[in-house]
């Protein structure tokens, strides 16, 4: 398993709040077996950010940031 440092930016939010922002572009996700237009699940936890290529797009459910933490949407 690789780790690549890296660092949260400001976004902007509805009306312009300062939210969180995380950024992964590069080759290096090409050289992890994820292309563009792949499907992705994330998956959360208190502390940790799962990304995973979806093999299957039709059983994958949106999931939404609730109180800080993932919460699975229709």
């Amino acid at each position: 398993m690789k780790t690549k440092s890296m660092k949260v930016y400001q976004g902007s939010g509805r009306n312009y709040v300062e939210v969180p922002k995380i950024v992964l572009q590069g080759k290096w996700l090409d050289g992890l077996g994820f292309s563009i237009g792949d499907q992705i699940s994330v998956t959360c936890s208190e502390d940790t950010i799962m990304i995973t290529r979806s093999a299957d797009t039709q059983n994958n459910k949106n999931v939404k940031m609730k109180n800080g933490l993932c919460a699975e949407s229709a």
